[in-house]
């Protein structure tokens, strides 16, 4: 293949356009090349891909891509630390900046021209692939009826409290008020609804304030159809990322508040991202722009975020939405604050799970949310650890051989929904 032949593959996939066929014919040609001239190809892509992928980047993609370019250089150094480590995204500079948008170049590249991994590769016969997940979710209304939205049909779905509710093409339930809404005392019906996903789910919401929330899976919101004039109030579970909207009434800013097991987060009008997963050790907090006051409900303790700033609260598992302690009622509750990896924690809303330094447990609870998988462990599994970031868009078997790379563990796919993981000491194992 000539230079300008894959000149033009490279543009057409940084562009979307792209074909299968294209894609795995240059692959194919790619393995074909020694080091050398692999090497002139990936910085090739490097320099075609700064020109390009803007162009066609959101500004939060943008934002993405160059903070993990910026940091090629750092990352890199951790492959010296002597704990073990499986890296993914940084094996060499140049490489990092085209796996995080070509994983099959990424593959190519490292199966030849790296050492082998000690361990086979992970089976991932098409009949056992499992696909990524997708926008799903059910929408429960105040009357208790239920609409599944991946069935539903596009445009209007019910209406309550002088608002239409209308679902789009693009996986967004949009909250439309009637021409006589308005958030007022008179007007207000406790009327609540909620949006929930499900595994391998997700979902976005226009709220009829204007605010933006989008759910990862296994998580849900439930608000009222009609505000408060006092304060806007929902409640989350599981994780979301909200871009809230300023609503005034008589010159005076209506509050916007987020309960989430035990903590409450009340702002004005900001970008914020909420990770309340009961199976992580902490609730997360992470600040993008404007101002958040987040308060550990048991103990009264609070803090005021800066943007780029993200705050802990000793995550109590057992606690409901509202912070009634249940399991975890007695323990101390702690509320901290550190600087934010903004693009490692907002990963999930531009498509890529973000590892760094994560436990084995972790990365596999992240892929049984997105996959809908069960998961069981061979061996011990306890000194495993992942960085990089690897795309959300990709089929369970794919995700698996890039885990798998260093060697450390393998994992297999047992049926249709089932991960098999076997620790190093196992495969060591007579």
């Amino acid at each position: 293949m000539r230079r300008a032949d894959y000149h033009r593959f490279f543009e057409k996939y940084l562009r979307q356009q792209h074909s299968e066929a294209e894609h795995r014919a240059f692959l194919a040609w790619f393995a074909s090349l020694d080091e050398k001239q692999a090497d002139e190809v990936m910085r090739d892509y490097q320099d075609l891909s700064a020109e390009y992928a803007p162009e066609k980047m959101s500004p939060a993609d943008r934002f993405l891509a160059s903070k993990i370019e910026g940091r090629l250089d750092e990352w890199d150094l951790l492959q010296e630390r002597e704990n073990r480590k499986i890296g993914l995204a940084w094996v060499l500079p140049r490489v990092a900046a085209a796996a995080v948008l070509v994983c099959g170049l990424y593959f190519t590249y490292d199966r030849f021209y790296r050492a082998p991994a000690p361990v086979q590769a992970a089976q991932s016969a098409v009949a056992t692939d499992v696909a990524p997940g997708d926008n799903k979710a059910l929408l429960t209304l105040s009357d208790g009826a239920s609409i599944v939205l991946s069935d539903a049909g596009n445009g209007e779905i019910a209406k309550q409290s002088l608002v239409q509710i209308k679902k789009s093409g693009d996986g967004q339930l949009v909250y439309d008020p009637m021409e006589n809404y308005k958030v007022s005392a008179q007007n207000l019906r406790k009327e609540y609804n909620t949006v929930a996903t499900p595994r391998s789910g997700q979902y976005q919401v226009l709220l009829p304030d204007g605010t933006k929330v989008r759910l990862n899976s296994m998580s849900s919101l439930r608000f009222p159809v009609t505000f408060d004039p006092v304060e806007r109030k929902v409640e989350l579970s599981g994780e979301a990322y909200f871009e809230v909207a300023r609503v005034m009434v008589s010159g005076r800013r209506i509050p916007f508040k987020v309960i989430s097991n035990g903590q409450a987060i009340e702002v004005t009008g900001t970008k914020f991202n909420v990770n309340t997963f009961s199976d992580d050790s902490y609730i997360k907090t992470t600040l993008l722009e404007g101002g958040v006051n987040v308060k550990e409900q048991t103990t009264g303790n609070s803090v005021q975020l800066k943007p780029g700033e993200q705050s802990l609260v000793r995550n109590s598992p057992g606690k409901d939405a509202g912070g009634k302690a249940g399991s975890g009622k007695g323990k101390k509750d702690v509320i901290s604050v550190r600087k934010a990896d903004i693009e490692g924690d907002l990963a999930w809303t531009n498509g890529f799970f973000h590892f760094r330094d994560t436990e084995l447990k972790e990365v596999m609870q992240q892929l049984i949310r997105w996959y809908d998988i069960e998961v069981e462990y061979v061996g011990s599994t306890s000194g495993e650890r992942f960085n990089g970031y690897v795309s959300r868009n990709k089929s369970l078997s794919n995700v698996l051989a890039i885990l798998q790379h260093s060697g450390e563990v393998r994992f297999e796919m047992v049926g249709n929904a089932k991960v098999k993981v076997i620790a190093a000491s196992a495969l060591a194992s007579p």
